[in-house]
């Protein structure tokens, strides 16, 4: 399928054709939408900059449509993409150049050393707040010891914002009411630092849990309980590698990465995961960060080796369910879209998006019912194996 990224004083965009619908990505807003025909018709006479009048004549020819209802959806379609071509002025866009006109703090009230292989990361904490944020899925990682670190991370309130920083320069900043996308910053600096990438490097950051065997990885994502990160903690009892519970970064290449945060199991998985991991009967829950209460249990699951990435050979949207059994299905690129971009961020670059778009093309998506949890193991496993 083809994709084109368009720039122009309208509407500068990046559009991937996947069939019988095309994504769109408006660049001023961060925006994404999704159009069939007839509106993605107007939306290309609209760039190549043809008068509404021409438009409107041009769709009544094409679509053979009366007059009044082809002039009302015309208007109404280029409202909606000149409004989408606006910038926006949501919480999630970043606020880093203000952020440097605003006062670093003095005072950190914690500090912890984390240990990733041979790569050590000491982080500031400006409060207790700020530390519970981030902390408690690395305790297990931390070291006692203080040595030199190459990678010095602050996190800190400064005016109304939310800010990180690495080396003393500002990495990103979000307002107050943007909790997950600040705490989503700090991980992909984390990512970045133990895996010697660009923090500006990777195609996008999934809300997402995934295991894998060999090269390829399976990825599964819900809406938070709904069981993705119980699927992949029974998966990882079974033998299958593990690559995250909830935050996964994916490089331009679409390849996914191990990230070395504990395992977060909220009190509703803890019957069903203590059975896998009789260790969690002696780990004490914690608040987590949702305010959910959670026992973390450690995995060790950053390479030793160079990693250039793991294949991601599929990508599930999973749903427990009471006894419903098992079921999976293939989704189609419009409703995997639709689902999918309202767990992820991608990166604000067109060549990025760009990659993102090929990256769905290119991938399997799927949708997982399941109660039983012997069957959803040994299916998923075949499905690797299928790859492998």
């Amino acid at each position: 399928m083809k994709s084109n990224i368009i720039n122009n004083n309208i509407c500068p965009l990046v559009i991937q054709d996947f069939g019988n619908v095309w994504a769109v990505w408006f660049k001023r807003s961060g925006s994404f939408l999704l159009m069939e025909e007839p509106a993605f018709f107007v939306l290309q006479l609209f760039t190549g900059r043809n008068e509404t009048a021409v438009i409107k004549e041009t769709c009544r020819k094409k679509y053979s449509s009366p007059e009044a209802e082809t002039d009302t959806f015309v208007d109404e379609t280029i409202q909606f993409i000149i409004q989408l071509n606006r910038t926006k002025n949501g919480n999630q866009v970043s606020k880093k150049k203000e952020a440097k006109h605003e006062p670093v703090p003095e005072d950190f009230s914690f500090r912890s050393y984390y240990k990733f292989g041979k790569t050590v990361i000491r982080v500031d904490y400006q409060d207790e707040w700020l530390q519970h944020l981030v902390h408690p899925p690395f305790t297990h990682l931390e070291t006692e010891e203080q040595p030199v670190s190459k990678h010095h991370i602050r996190c800190y309130r400064s005016g109304n914002l939310f800010v990180v920083s690495c080396n003393h320069k500002i990495t990103e900043a979000f307002n107050f009411n943007a909790v997950e996308y600040y705490k989503g910053a700090i991980l992909q600096l984390i990512y970045s630092i133990i895996y010697k990438k660009p923090f500006a490097g990777w195609m996008c950051m999934l809300h997402a849990s995934g295991v894998y065997s060999d090269n390829n990885a399976i990825i599964f994502s819900a809406a938070a309980g709904s069981g993705k990160s119980t699927v992949s903690a029974i998966l990882k009892a079974n033998g299958l590698g593990y690559i995250s519970d909830d935050f996964i970064a994916a490089a331009p290449d679409g390849h996914v990465y191990p990230f070395p945060a504990s395992m977060s199991v909220k009190e509703g998985a803890f019957s069903v995961l203590s059975k896998y991991y009789p260790e969690l009967g002696g780990k004490v829950p914690e608040k987590a960060s949702t305010g959910k209460m959670a026992r973390y249990l450690p995995v060790h699951n950053f390479p030793e080796k160079q990693c250039n990435g793991i294949c991601v050979a599929g990508f599930i949207f999973v749903s427990y369910q009471a006894g419903a059994g098992f079921s999976i299905t293939e989704v189609s690129k419009k409703e995997a879209l639709q689902l999918l971009l309202k767990e992820t961020w991608v990166n604000p670059n067109p060549a990025f998006v760009e990659a993102f778009f090929k990256w769905v093309e290119k991938t399997p998506f799927y949708r997982m019912t399941y109660s039983d949890n012997d069957i959803m193991s040994s299916a998923i496993k075949n499905m690797l194996n299928k790859q492998n």
